[in-house]
């Protein structure tokens, strides 16, 4: 067991050192130069003396050959040195550390509600007869396909504009304000869950399809066990295994949803610092962001791995 979740972990960490060199490659092939920004502003109107901006791209190290800058990072990465904001002058740790709660906190609660739904509603849909799966299949195709934006403007419409029973977006600190931050917190959750919700249950539906149909089902019914002994023992415990698997991926691409939520609903979190750093190409924000997000995405599926087998310890030979 050890031996394996090791072996992942290996694999995590190199999956990320290929992130890291991606990003910082793909950072300095963006066009348009930081320091002209930070001296003339994000429209470029501002006169700027070249002696001016080559003093500033000293300051920040972008006069520095690429290799050099790249091992530079390398190195601070060792530290948990993510480098200094260009714009506010700050460590990217620092302004990392600030968001990453908002944003875990919404990934967190938007995976328990979507998992606890997702899989309730499949199972139901796989015991019961002809109108219940239509009923699901109607709400999963339409819960994948709508985009979360469009289910954002939707629920903000509805609930805040209409029945003004919901704030439309915001932010209050928990410890400040309980329940505001509470109310706060509605909205962009659904927007995300509708859609992870709606994976889930498909995946569960299926699964448990297929798993009834096994033999070894009809011989535990065979030999007298209730249906409900049956689908809770053997049918549903063993149907989990994809289903783990897909809510690990899924979660992972929860990261990535929450960049148009947190924008829609005023929610602070790594998304929206994400968006300031590309509007400003403020580059240590960028990479910082974005190595945070794919070390969680690696995490979750490291975590997911050592699920699977505690699920299916066949897994553990592969």
């Amino acid at each position: 067991m050890f031996g394996y979740i090791a072996k992942r972990i290996v694999t995590g960490v190199g999956i990320l050192l290929v992130i890291v060199t991606i990003v910082f490659i793909a950072i300095q092939t963006v066009p348009g130069d930081p320091a002209l920004v930070l001296l003339a502003g994000n429209g470029g109107a501002g006169q700027v003396s070249p002696e001016a901006l080559d003093a500033l791209r000293a300051r920040l190290g972008l006069d520095r050959p690429v290799l050099e800058q790249y091992l530079s990072y390398m190195g601070g990465l060792l530290t948990g040195d993510l480098g200094t904001s260009f714009q506010l002058q700050r460590p990217v740790t620092e302004l990392i550390l600030g968001r990453l709660p908002n944003t875990l906190e919404l990934v967190a609660i938007v995976a328990v509600i979507a998992t606890a739904l997702g899989v309730f509603i499949g199972a139901s849909a796989a015991r019961g007869g002809r109108a219940a799966n239509t009923i699901m299949s109607l709400f999963t195709a339409l819960g994948i396909s709508a985009p979360v934006y469009v289910i954002g403007t939707v629920l903000v419409y509805v609930a805040a504009v209409s029945l003004r029973i919901l704030p439309a977006g915001g932010f209050v600190q928990f410890d400040q304000d309980p329940g505001r931050h509470i109310q706060l917190l509605i909205l962009p959750t659904l927007a995300i869950a509708v859609g992870l919700t709606s994976v889930i249950a498909r995946t569960t539906r299926s699964a448990v399809l297929e798993t009834a149909d096994q033999d070894w089902v009809r011989t535990a019914t065979a030999i007298g066990l209730s249906r409900g002994q049956v689908f809770r023992g053997s049918v549903l415990r063993n149907s989990l295994t994809p289903v783990a698997t897909v809510v690990g991926l899924e979660i992972g691409t929860l990261l990535g949803a929450t960049v148009l939520v947190e924008r829609v609903f005023s929610w602070p979190g790594l998304s929206t610092l994400l968006i300031d750093g590309v509007s400003t190409r403020d580059y240590p924000v960028i990479q910082g962001v974005v190595i945070v997000t794919a070390g969680l995405f690696v995490a979750i599926n490291i975590l997911v791995d050592v699920l699977y087998t505690v699920l299916d310890p066949r897994a553990r030979l592969s």
